[in-house]
């Protein structure tokens, strides 16, 4: 039985996984009672560090763990899930995953009787939850006409997540992907979801190194209805609403509204938004295991079901991705391009 006074978490992996320790040392009731690598010296440190014993596989599991955050990629982050799951270890596992694994996830999780959670991250950084509140807000009144973006493939998972809780998910039908004949860098993809029309650029090349300097096209949204259009300018940009001038009868309003959630950020502020984002996830976890709520809706098996297996088609037909050089540094007299 889960305590209700500390959660103790097992963290597995250390790459990618250390964004979750300042989450997890910040966040009161929960504690860091273990890491699960395989054994590299950053993962010795981290473990001394933090005085915890550092295991190498889930069955050298010697005490009870009331949770796991596992951000390991690809099958091997999968079998320390699926594992941790037939031991009736909650999960949270982060993203992307995979239609197929999903599933497996899913029904280990049903089976051992224990929540899996998939943590799309972004969806949850404040620009993300004010474009989300927004969209629903019009929706309840107006139908989209059409939605455009673009992505990378670092971010189409977690671009599709957030498209998915603002229109609802689906299966994406006449789904479309085409590579201009003079260039291979940059892919055009066009489907409906829910019968909204969508348009997607996607970035085809990434970077050696996952630091977001190859990102572009990270998270935007730029989505028309009859009154006006609803932007979202990117993973750490402004949601803005453009009413239509033309409808609005108060000519001393503004031209635009920006989301209360975001304003003119700091970098600074960029660490923080994140930290707490993985407390959300982890705290929705939490209380979904421990019986305190029922599972948010992103968090629903239809939902991870139309999410992963939206994810999975679009990433069989994105073409071979390319490696170009990445700007170490924006230079500073282009920081700020409205700058005298």
């Amino acid at each position: 039985m889960i305590a209700l006074d500390v959660q103790s978490v097992l963290l597995c992996g250390t790459q990618y996984g250390r964004v979750y320790l300042p989450a997890i040392y910040e966040q009161p009731g929960i504690e860091l009672a273990g890491i699960l690598a395989r054994g590299s010296a950053r993962s010795v440190r981290l473990a001394e560090q933090a005085g915890v014993p550092l295991y190498h596989e889930v069955n050298e599991l010697e005490e009870s763990i009331d949770m796991a955050c596992v951000a390991v990629g690809e099958e091997i982050g999968l079998g320390m899930a699926l594992k941790l799951l037939q031991k009736k270890v909650p999960v949270l596992i982060e993203h992307p995953i995979s239609v197929t694994g999903c599933q497996q996830l899913l029904q280990v999780a049903t089976e051992a009787g224990v929540p899996c959670h998939i943590n799309g991250h972004f969806a949850d950084l404040p620009p993300a939850v004010d474009f989300v509140k927004a969209a629903t807000r019009l929706n309840a009144g107006y139908r989209p006409m059409v939605v455009t973006g673009s992505a990378n493939p670092r971010t189409l998972y977690s671009w599709l997540d957030m498209l998915m809780r603002a229109f609802g998910a689906g299966e994406l039908k006449n789904l479309e992907l085409q590579t201009p004949g003079y260039t291979k860098d940059y892919s055009v993809c066009t489907f409906q979801l829910n019968e909204i029309p969508v348009n997607l650029t996607l970035q085809n090349w990434i970077g050696t190194e996952d630091d977001s300097k190859d990102a572009p096209l990270g998270h935007q949204f730029s989505v028309t209805y009859l009154i006006g259009n609803l932007q979202l300018t990117g993973t750490y940009g402004q949601c803005i609403w453009n009413p239509l001038v033309a409808a609005v009868a108060d000519r001393s309003i503004p031209c635009s509204f920006t989301g209360p959630g975001v304003g003119n950020a700091v970098i600074a502020q960029l660490t923080d938004w994140r930290i707490k984002a993985n407390q959300k996830a982890i705290s929705q976890l939490s209380a979904e295991a421990n019986g305190e709520m029922t599972p948010v809706h992103h968090q629903s098996t239809e939902y991870l079901k139309a999410l992963t297996s939206a994810w999975s088609t679009m990433k069989a037909a994105l073409p071979e991705q390319t490696r170009p050089a990445v700007p170490e540094a924006i230079p500073g007299r282009l920081w700020n391009v409205f700058g005298s």
